[in-house]
């Protein structure tokens, strides 16, 4: 039975007030802004290390490049080299390095942590209790492998700096046909003068990571140059700008175990691992 305001109401004006009320479902259903909080840069990035902390397997790889730049732009030197990661929850794992100078692929088992450069033909191995990654993290470290606010950081289970700051959210992106979130922050050094500035450009279907930027900006460096009959030192600013580009992730995919057991190609020979050490973390 109609309500006594409803009564008070001209008929027209309830059909027409029905109609609005399907207009702002429509709206709402198709699109159209209906009045829902934008996601903040902070929340963005928690909910990228929410996605790769709920992955139970993954590989992709990227392409990596270090680039030395004057103060104005020149670019100074630059080195690159791809990589390629295949991890299975909760602790196994294979990284593959492939340079111009030579490939290092490490792998990890559950118990044994390898190391394998195909260059020098030759391979480290050593025992290794990790329950996960984030235990690994410092046998690989021995092994000259490290991650920072990258996929590997955050596949081992690890939340953002408390460091960071400024965190900003910047106009959302179309790459290779994919929409992307790019969110900023600053993260300082050992040196107060210097900070990094990151920028992750987040995939918004699947929360991952698209690619990965940090610029180091105004580093002094000495170089000898001539000038005229003499060589001397001179000082120059430079930006350190490092870059990782996400080619083909694959979350969550069937992976052999296999993959993570290392087999000596034939010719190659052991050697002593470097910095050996007991078994890190207990499993608990």
């Amino acid at each position: 039975m109609p309500t006594r305001f409803a009564q008070a109401i001209p008929p027209k004006a309830r059909a027409v007030a029905r109609k609005s009320c399907v207009l702002l479902v429509l709206l709402c259903v198709f699109g159209t802004p209906c009045l829902v909080k934008a996601q903040d840069a902070k929340t963005i990035l928690h909910n990228m290390t929410a996605a790769y902390q709920g992955l139970n397997s993954y590989q992709g790889s990227a392409n990596v490049s270090d680039r030395q730049l004057l103060s104005g732009g020149k670019l100074l030197a630059e080195g690159s080299f791809t990589s390629s990661i295949i991890y299975q929850k909760p602790n196994k794992l294979r990284i593959q390095f492939t340079m111009p100078t030579g490939g290092r692929t490490v792998y990890y088992d559950g118990s044994t942590l390898t190391l394998y450069q195909s260059k020098l033909e030759n391979y480290s191995s050593v025992r290794v209790t990790a329950a996960d990654l984030k235990q690994l993290a410092p046998a690989l470290f021995k092994f000259k492998v490290a991650s920072k606010l990258d996929v590997l950081y955050f596949l081992s289970g690890n939340d953002l700096p408390a460091t960071l700051t400024g965190f900003e959210r910047k106009p959302d992106q179309s790459r290779n046909g994919k929409q992307v979130y790019v969110v900023t922050a600053r993260e300082p050094t050992s040196n107060p003068k210097f900070s990094y500035n990151w920028t992750w450009y987040i995939d918004k279907q699947s929360s991952l990571l698209d690619r990965i930027e940090a610029r180091l900006s105004g580093i002094p460096q000495r170089a000898k140059v001539v000038q005229g009959k003499k060589v001397v030192v001179k000082e120059f600013l430079i930006d350190r700008v490092l870059v990782q580009t996400i080619i083909n992730p694959q979350p969550n995919s069937r992976i052999d175990n296999k993959v993570f057991v290392f087999v000596p190609p034939a010719g190659s020979s052991k050697v002593d691992t470097p910095g050996a050490q007991p078994p890190v973390g207990r499993g608990k």
